[in-house]
Parts: structure tokens; C-alpha cells; sequence
């Protein structure tokens, strides 16, 4: 503002005693009526004379309409630099456009068409004729480029003109208007025209400030209007539109208009008190001034309305201004208008009450946006009304401390957000957290997550150093409310499992004190301990002798363990569904076998500190069950910890009904639910293969408990099995390899299973390996692998050729017939590994292996 100010200085001084000598490129009229783009219409000025111009002016020439003559413009866009017309002089626009990329004047003196220069001196504005442009819509004198004057005082300004004009400067161009200028219908398109404190636009007809202008004005009182169609007239329509902007430095601005129409903005930038726009000196001008679209106060003082308004989009404070609303003259926020704080000091808005209305009904939404790193004030009161607040915005770069309780909607949080007061406080979100930014908080600041719209509330993501925070909170309705942590924090106070699940991702801890309570607690509210691999979340809970429920859980299912330690201790706690043989969340899940009989989940409580028995309570969901466990009894139901590599023997009874076992402990190991007795052996490999004419076999095991011996079974057509062996188990923790060696395996295919069988009797059968001894013949089979049909030669005449799977079935069977190369269709078969067999008078020739793409 400073700089335009000395722009504006600089052009006045340089207005005094004005009065123009020709130069050379500069055009003049030559005949008393003529077209404006005929050369010879015109003499231009070469080498200090004048000659008649061989082609018409353009945005480099200067123009002079002399005394007398009419140009007239008959196509759509003409142009040139000044624009200097004869009192007498007349340019007819019509509905075209002339482009003046320099300033106006009016000037007087005889017209000159000798090779000599005549004299262009300034005249009194009082002596302008009406006459001298002529438009007709859409016709208009348009001023466009670069900075400058648009004209020189007491050059220009002429009775009202019925002709139109547009300022269409470069972006960010400045044009300057000394004195008062009149036309009909103003148009501000682009650039920037200000108007100093001698200027008034008068305006016959209608004004337009289009989205990318801005007019300024330091016209200042009722008799000093900025704008109107005379002293004391109305204009007709004042448009701001969307982008447009109204700059206002006056101490009280006032302009005189039939009907205005704001979407755009409206800003006061004077550096000391203002009032903001009122009417002018005609009494009857429109009260609609009062309602803005957008409003900013920048620079400094106190803004006061001149009457009660209103913002329907945002009110920005870019300054130190104060809105000097009261009771009597209040500022009313309409529905889902945006507060917009840039600045890092001053009040912004009055705390007066009925100052300020936040909204007009219960349901209406005010937001704020933060720019500058500031505390939590006037912008944001504890308890706005009517309404209520809806989005908080903290802009990148920017730290936002609140010092007391605040509840609004949706935070979006691109800086820092902190969390610092004196005494205690709540920060109430009943929406969604989204943005880059973190949270830095002290162990005075709570944190409440609630609101209807169900769903994901996002991530509140602290600063990476010690965060504490006193409660934890969440009570969000609707359809799978949860929040998430992203990062390690402490809660000094109580976590309140109301309504939603608050996810602790891999790696990330919550922490809580041995005074926390942990309270209510849910299939629908728990701390979801999240894992990713070898990651996890964890809840971090120091304990006195006292029986203490952490209401945890993994995904969608709910896993509460209750802990009493007869000595204070220490626990780190994490569950994840999904059990594993090795009772880590990175494990190999148990097998199908194992899962009937279990609850699919694993609790890892880790004793960090402490000795002495706990008892402990598992909880669970009954999703979770194996289809064998539904239905166990509660003498069935065990407990085992996971300990020298395996699992040991499920201790009872738990109660089936309730959900949940108890058991005690004096050290802590991975624990899993299950059916009592023993886990079923788990098969870790098992493998067959061919070695000259015999079969070898190979297994690995582990969790051998109650396991009595290995059946070793074999089979022509993998449907019926002979046992060849039995080998008894380890029976004990561990892991065991086992062998068996096969020295009179069948001719042709050999499908080999293992049998586990319990000291009970239960029979627990692999899955099938296969080994083929075959003859080997002359019998070739090509392609292979193929993706259609094969080829087999070497056959003789009585040939049998099969396809089978590795279980036996028959794919294709074909008899040769004794001529050339049997061609053999495998296009109805699956992708998959196959065995062609030749057999001729019931005996086995040949068996090849083949696959098939």
C-alpha cells in the first residue's frame, strides 16, 4: 500500500503546467471526417514535420483528433498509446473497442494539416463537450497495459458522457486516476486502478469490478462519495463479482448506488481507524452495503460498521485491525462462512456479548482458518452462538496454541497444533482429523474424538518428542467409528472406551500411568493393537497390586485382559488375531487342523518389571472360535503359554458362555485359548523321493504333545491306502525329523501319506507325495512342457496310452493304432504336471511326466 501511495505522489508531481509537444511516431487526424483505419485519415509525425501515413496508428502511437474532425472506428478492435481529442474533436466507437495503452486528454487549438506542428495545450474540464467519444453497446473505450497515469488533472473530465469504458490493465499493472473521470457503465476487467482522494468515478449507469480487478479509492466521507452519478445522484448498479475486489482507505467511505450486488470483496486497509462503506449523500441509496461476501481488514485500528452486518463467506484479518462490533452494531456469520486469521498478533474480533453471531441458528456452521502462528483467541471462542464451529484449518508452517477448551467438527491440521494451557482443558472433535501437521500437548490437555458420521476419524499424529495428554476419549457414533494414533504419546489421566475403536499402529505406543482408569470397553470400543511383520502396537501399562482390565483388541474382534499382580508391575501388552505356530505376529498361522480347536488369536503380555503370580483373564470374541471350540464345554476350554518352542498342555476350565478363562502365572509367555490337553501335532515339511528303485521319505514336526506314533501309508491310485510302517512320535516340545525308506515301492506311480496318531486315538492324515518308477522305453513325448496336444513316438502297435493326474484319474486314454506318431489332446485338461503311461497286454511299458502350460 505504502509503495501504490508513492506512485500515486510521484504522478501528481508530474501533472503541473501540462501541455503536450508532438514526437515523432505520433499520429494526427487529417481530414474533418474520416475511418479510423484508413491511412489516409492520418498524418504522422517523422524527422520534426508531418506527412500523410501510409499504413493506421497502433498501441505505439500516440493519437491527436484535431479540431473539428470525426473519426469514426468501423472495425471491432482499433489501438493506440495516448489518446489526445480536441474539445471540438469527435471519435466515434460505436460498438466496437478502442485500446488505449497510454493515458487521456482533452485539449484545445486549431486543427493543423501543414508539414509544421501545431499547439496541443491543456484546457479547463469545465469546457469539455459530451460529444467528444461516442459508444453504443457493446461498444467501449478500453484502457489496457502497463502502470500509468490513465490522465492528467484538469485534462480530462468532461460533462456525463453516455459512453462506456473498461480498464483491462496487465496483471498486476496500476492505473492511476488524479481527478474525476465520468462515463456511463464501468468496467474493471484486470489490473489494478486506484483512485486518489480527489477522484470520484462518476457513473452514469452501472459499475462492474470483474474476478482479477481491483479498484482502490481514499475518497472519504458522505459528501466525498466514491462513487455516484453526480454530487449528490445515484448510479444504478454497483457488481462486485467473484475475485473482484473493492479496496476502501478512506476513513469512512461512502458511495451512492440504486442497487449493489457483492460476491466478491471488500476490503479496508486505511492505517488508523475506519467505518465501514455507507451510503452517500442521497438518503434513499441502498442498504445492501451491508452485506459482504468477503471482508478483509488489514493494516491496523479499529474497523466499525456503520450499521449491523453480515459475511456470507469469510471475514480475513491480514493486520492488526480490530472489527469494533457491538451490541448495537453486531457482525452476523451466515452459515458455513470461514473465519480467516493471517496475522500473529491483535484481536480480531470483539468478545462484547451479542457482538458477534456465530451463525443465525443452532445448525449453522461457522469455520477457521489459521495463517500465522498465534493463540487460540477471539477467532475461536469456547461457546459461539447460535451455531457452532465446524472446520479448524492450521496452515502449513503455522503453530496454533490453545490455552483453555474448544469443540468444533473437522480438524485439518497442516502445522502444529498445541496442546498448552494452565489449567485443565478439552479439545472436542466431533469429526475428521486430516492434514501433514502433528499435535504437541502437555499432561494438563484432553483429547475427546466424537460426532455421528461413523467411519475413520483419521490420525492424530503427535510430535515426535515425550507427548503426555490427561484423557483419552472417544464416543463417535454411526457405522465403524474408530481414530487412529500416529505416534507414541502418554495418557496421564483416564482412557474413556465410550463408542469407537482407537487403532495403535505397528511400533507405536500408548502409555498410561498406574493411575490410569481404563473405562468402558466394548465388542464396539477397545485399543486396536495393530501389527505389521515383526511390528506392533502396544499398550504400555504400569500396574500397583491392583486388578486392572485393558480393554485391547486386534482388527474388528474384541480380546480385554484383565491383570492382577500380587506385586506392582510393569506390562507391555499386544493381541493380534490370526494365531501362530510360534505365537508371533509374523509367524505361520496354525493349520486347518489345529484352528477347530482354538481361538484364533494370540495375547503377548510382556512383564517389563515385577515379580511374583498374576492372575490373569483372557477375554474374547466368539467370531474367533474354531468349529470344534463353539461347542465345548467349559471343562474343555484351556489356556496354554507358548514356552521352549511350542506350545504347552491347555490348562482349564474357562467359561464358554462369558467368553473368557482365567488363569495364574508366575512368568509371562504368549498365550493362546484352546481345547484342553495338547495342541495337534503340526507338520512343519514332509517330502517322497524316487532314489534307484526305492521310495525315501522325509518329515519335520513340532508341538508333539499326546502324540502317540506316525502311520506311513501308500497308495496305487491315491484313494486307498496300505500302511507300510509305524514309527512312534517324540511326544514332548520341540522340533524332530523323522525318515522312512520305501525299498519295494510299486511299478508305476506310488502315493505316499502320513497318519498322526493321538495317545487317544485321533487320526490326523498329510497331504499326498508322489514317487514314479516306470520302465523306461523308447517312447518319446513331445512337446513338453505343451500347451495343447502332444506327441508320442516309438509306440508299437497294441499300445495302450493314458493320461492321469498325480491322484490317479484318468484324463485320456487312446489305443494306437499302428501308424506314425499318435497325436494326443490334452485341451480339456487343467495346467498341471501329468504322467502318460504305456501299458501293452496289461503290462506297464513306459510312464513319462508331463506338463502342461
Amino acid at each position: 500500500m505504502k509503495k501504490l501511495l508513492l506512485t500515486i505522489a510521484l504522478f501528481a508531481f508530474a501533472m503541473a503546467g501540462f501541455a503536450q509537444t508532438p514526437s515523432n511516431g505520433d499520429y494526427r487526424s487529417a481530414v474533418a471526417t474520416g475511418n479510423w483505419n484508413t491511412p489516409a485519415t492520418w498524418q504522422i509525425r517523422s524527422a520534426g514535420a508531418w506527412a500523410t501515413a501510409t499504413v493506421a496508428p497502433n498501441s505505439a502511437n500516440n493519437v491527436y483528433i484535431q479540431d473539428g474532425h470525426t473519426i469514426n472506428i468501423a472495425t471491432a478492435n482499433v489501438d493506440c498509446k495516448d489518446l489526445d481529442i480536441n474539445i471540438t474533436g469527435v471519435v466515434n466507437i460505436g460498438t466496437n473497442i478502442l485500446n488505449v495503452s497510454g493515458k487521456i486528454r482533452a485539449y484545445s487549438g486549431v486543427a493543423e494539416i501543414s508539414a509544421s506542428d501545431g499547439v496541443y495545450t491543456g484546457t479547463s474540464s469545465t469546457s469539455l463537450s459530451s460529444s467528444m467519444l461516442n459508444t453504443t453497446s457493446p461498444g467501449v473505450l478500453k484502457f489496457v497495459g502497463i502502470s500509468r497515469n490513465i490522465y492528467e488533472t484538469g485534462e480530462w473530465a468532461g460533462t456525463q458522457t453516455s459512453n462506456d469504458v473498461e480498464f483491462a490493465l496487465s496483471p498486476g499493472a496500476i492505473g492511476i486516476l488524479i481527478d474525476d473521470m465520468k462515463f456511463n457503465d464501468w468496467t474493471f476487467s484486470s489490473g489494478v486502478i486506484s483512485a486518489t482522494s480527489s477522484a470520484r468515478l462518476v457513473v452514469g449507469n452501472n459499475i462492474t469490478i470483474k474476478n482479477g480487478a481491483r479498484l482502490i479509492s481514499d475518497r472519504n466521507g458522505v459528501a466525498n462519495t466514491v462513487l455516484g452519478a453526480g454530487a449528490t445522484a445515484k448510479s444504478n448498479i454497483f457488481t462486485i463479482n467473484n475475485g473482484g475486489v473493492l479496496e476502501l482507505t478512506g476513513t469512512a467511505p461512502a458511495i451512492d448506488v440504486t442497487t449493489f450486488v457483492n460476491n466478491g470483496t471488500v476490503e479496508y486497509s486505511k492505517s488508523g481507524t475506519q467505518t465501514l462503506l455507507q451510503p452517500g449523500s442521497d438518503p434513499t441509496s441502498t442498504t445492501a452495503l451491508n452485506s459482504y461476501q468477503i471482508l478483509v481488514l488489514s493494516s491496523s485500528s479499529t474497523k466499525t460498521p456503520f450499521a449491523p452486518i453480515s459475511v456470507k463467506e469469510m471475514i480475513k484479518f491480514t493486520g492488526t485491525a480490530t472489527l469494533g462490533a457491538t451490541a448495537s452494531l453486531p457482525i452476523t456469520l451466515k452459515n458455513g462462512s470461514l473465519i480467516n486469521r493471517e496475522t500473529t498478533s491483535g484481536t480480531q474480533l470483539p468478545s462484547a456479548a451479542n457482538s458477534v453471531m456465530y451463525g443465525e441458528t443452532a445448525t449453522d456452521i461457522i469455520n477457521v482458518t489459521i495463517g500465522a502462528t498465534n493463540n487460540v483467541s477471539n477467532e475461536l471462542v469456547s461457546a459461539p452462538s447460535p451455531g457452532k464451529f465446524g472446520t479448524l484449518t492450521v496452515n502449513s508452517g503455522v503453530t496454533y496454541t490453545f490455552l483453555g477448551s474448544r469443540t468444533f467438527m473437522d480438524l485439518v491440521n497442516n502445522g502444529i497444533v498445541n496442546l498448552n494451557p494452565s489449567t485443565l482443558m478439552t479439545i472436542t472433535i466431533n469429526g475428521d482429523v486430516s492434514g501433514s501437521g502433528t499435535i504437541s500437548s502437555i499432561a494438563r490437555a484432553s483429547i475427546s474424538i466424537g460426532g455421528t458420521t461413523g467411519g475413520s476419524a483419521g490420525t492424530l499424529a503427535f510430535t515426535n518428542s515425550s507427548q503426555n495428554i490427561n484423557n483419552l476419549i472417544i464416543n463417535r457414533s454411526g457405522t465403524n467409528p474408530s481414530v487412529t494414533i500416529g505416534n507414541s504419546v502418554t495418557v496421564n489421566g483416564n482412557i474413556s472406551l465410550t463408542n469407537g475403536i482407537i487403532n495403535i499402529p505397528p511400533s507405536v505406543n500408548l502409555t498410561t500411568l498406574s493411575s490410569t482408569l481404563h473405562n468402558g470397553g466394548s465388542s464396539t470400543s477397545y485399543l486396536n493393537t495393530q501389527n505389521a511383520g515383526a511390528n506392533v502396537g502396544k499398550v504400555i501399562v504400569p500396574l500397583t497390586s491392583v486388578s486392572k482390565t485393558i480393554h485391547v483388541g486386534s482388527g474388528s474382534n474384541y480380546l480385554p485382559i484383565t491383570l492382577n499382580p500380587v506385586n506392582a508391575s510393569d506390562f507391555a501388552i499386544n493381541v493380534f488375531q490370526g494365531a501362530t505356530t510360534n505365537a508371533q505376529p509374523n509367524g505361520t498361522p496354525l493349520t486347518a487342523v489345529q484352528k477347530v480347536d482354538v481361538v484364533d488369536a494370540n495375547y503377548n503380555i510382556v512383564r517389563t518389571s515385577g515379580t511374583g503370580n498374576c492372575d490373569v483373564t483372557l477375554g474374547w470374541d466368539a467370531n474367533l472360535e474354531g468349529t470344534s471350540f463353539t461347542a465345548f464345554p467349559d471343562s474343555q476350554v484351556g489356556v496354554a503359554q507358548y514356552t521352549g518352542g511350542a506350545y504347552g498342555t491347555f490348562v482349564g476350565p474357562g467359561d464358554n458362555t462369558a467368553n473368557t478363562i482365567s488363569t495364574t502365572v508366575a512368568s509371562f509367555d504368549p498365550m493362546l485359548i484352546g481345547k484342553v490337553g495338547t495342541l495337534p501335532v503340526k507338520l512343519i515339511s514332509f517330502t517322497a523321493k524316487a532314489n534307484n528303485q526305492t521310495a525315501v521319505l522325509s518329515w519335520t514336526t513340532t508341538s508333539e504333545v499326546n502324540v502317540s506314533h506316525y502311520l506311513v501309508q501308500r497308495s496305487a491310485d491315491g484313494k486307498t491306502f496300505e500302511t507300510l510302517t509305524s514309527i512312534p512320535a517324540k511326544n514332548t516340545a520341540g522340533v524332530f525329523n523323522y525318515g522312512f525308506v520305501d525299498n519295494a515301492p510299486a511299478f508305476g506311480a506310488n502315493y505316499y501319506q502320513l497318519a498322526s496318531v493321538d495317545t487317544d486315538g485321533t487320526t490326523s492324515p498329510s497331504g499326498l507325495q508322489s514317487v514314479n518308477f516306470g520302465a523306461v522305453a523308447s517312447v518319446t513325448v513331445y512337446p513338453n512342457p505343451t500347451k495343447g496336444a502332444v506327441n508320442i513316438a516309438g509306440l508299437v502297435k497294441g499300445d495302450v496310452v493314458k493320461v492321469t493326474d498325480l491322484l490317479g484319474r484318468a484324463i485320456n486314454t487312446q489305443d494306437y493304432s499302428g501308424e506314425g506318431t499318435m497325436s494326443l489332446s490334452l485341451d480339456a485338461a487343467n495346467s498341471g504336471i501329468y504322467l502318460i503311461t504305456v501299458s501293452n497286454n496289461g503290462t506297464l511299458t513306459s510312464t513319462q511326466r508331463l506338463i502342461k502350460n
